[in-house]
């Protein structure tokens, strides 16, 4: 009787990822977490596995794309700061190996160094320096990181106002609404 064979020698397309929505802390879509053991996720051919490696050619994870095309694997092992250029590719079940395809995580566990803030002295009525002002929406001006949000709260945990630290490293607040 007849043996049917099937011969494939074809290398599947090679598989697109990102860093998974729910690893994605800050700027959602800029590829930087705060998590060591991000989830990485994308789509394949159902039923190729996707194999993930780190800079140095380490395996840090492999998964079977689902019947939906769809993927996602988490490291078990933390993964170093920084920038980390991964690649990636799929294996058919004929065991055909795509081209690698590119997938950059930058990995931020570092948080920022604490803002400087104090009373404009502007907004400072009476004795200059002496941090009280008669002003009950009074400019509040500090030092921070360039592209980090200052926070201000009132005693009762509200946000009164929120700022961007500019590229000069410097930040200015004025609540819209007295605190409590």
């Amino acid at each position: 009787a007849p043996l049917p064979v099937t011969i494939d020698t074809t290398a599947p397309s090679a598989p697109t990822g990102v860093l998974d929505p729910t690893s994605d802390s800050g700027v959602k879509g800029d590829k930087t977490t705060n998590d060591n053991t991000p989830t990485l996720s994308g789509t394949g051919t159902p039923g190729d596995t996707i194999t993930i490696k780190n800079p140095a050619g380490e395996v840090i994870g492999t998964a079977v794309v689902d019947a939906g095309g769809k993927w996602n694997i988490t490291p078990t092992t933390p993964q170093p700061e920084g920038q980390n250029n991964y690649t990636m590719t799929a294996t058919d079940p004929s065991g055909n190996v795509s081209p690698a395809a590119p997938l950059p995580v930058t990995i931020d566990t570092t948080g920022p160094s604490a803002p400087t803030g104090e009373l404009d002295p502007l907004t400072d009525s009476g004795v200059k320096g002496d941090k009280t002002t008669n002003d009950n929406t009074p400019n509040l001006i500090g030092t921070g990181t360039p592209g980090d949000t200052i926070t201000i709260k009132d005693p009762l945990g509200n946000v009164i106002g929120t700022a961007v630290v500019d590229a000069g490293g410097k930040w200015s607040i004025t609540p819209t609404t007295p605190p409590q």
